[in-house]
């Protein structure tokens, strides 16, 4: 299951925006999900793929069993990539 990297509101109640598969050409649509996770911590901003043992979006939890992915990590290391390399590029110069 994925969930997004930002929360709707729902009936004055913010609630998670979930989609049932992980693959980006999956054509699941999202849905809100006003439960809470187990076994997970939501961090706003960061799109995550959770394996988890029952995708009910009635259910009050979902129980998380392995956090697999999550899309907006890399972004900060990749700019330290780059302007390592640009200042690498500089000192050979």
């Amino acid at each position: 299951m994925r969930v997004a990297d930002h929360q709707v509101l729902v009936d004055d109640k913010l609630c998670y925006w979930v989609k049932k598969g992980y693959s980006r050409k999956d054509a699941t649509k999202w849905e809100p999900f006003c439960g809470e996770f187990s076994n997970f911590y939501y961090i706003e901003g960061y799109q995550r793929t959770l394996f988890v043992k029952k995708y009910d979006l009635q259910a009050d939890t979902i129980h998380v069993i392995k956090d697999i992915w999550r899309n907006s990590s890399e972004l900060p290391f990749r700019a330290r990539r780059d302007s390592s390399r640009k200042s690498r590029q500089n000192r050979s110069k």
